[in-house]
């Protein structure tokens, strides 16, 4: 395989856009708390991948509390 010359790493915030589906703090919370912090279940809600979820949660730091309780 060849190497891509010139190519950066990419950081976290570069790695995927947000959702096409604007997702608010106040819903992801709520959306956690209603699926006990499953954020596959909060992605099928969304219409997103859990991984957005995830990208989302790691990008809002008062969220990551919500997943912990």
């Amino acid at each position: 395989m060849a190497k891509r010359a010139g190519k950066k790493p990419k950081v976290i915030d570069d790695v995927a856009p947000l959702p096409k589906k604007h997702l608010t703090i106040k819903a992801v919370a709520g959306a956690v708390a209603t699926h006990n912090g499953n954020l596959a279940a909060v992605g099928r809600f969304f219409g997103v991948t859990r991984g957005a979820v995830w990208l989302f949660v790691e990008r809002h730091p008062e969220l990551r509390t919500v997943l912990k309780d």
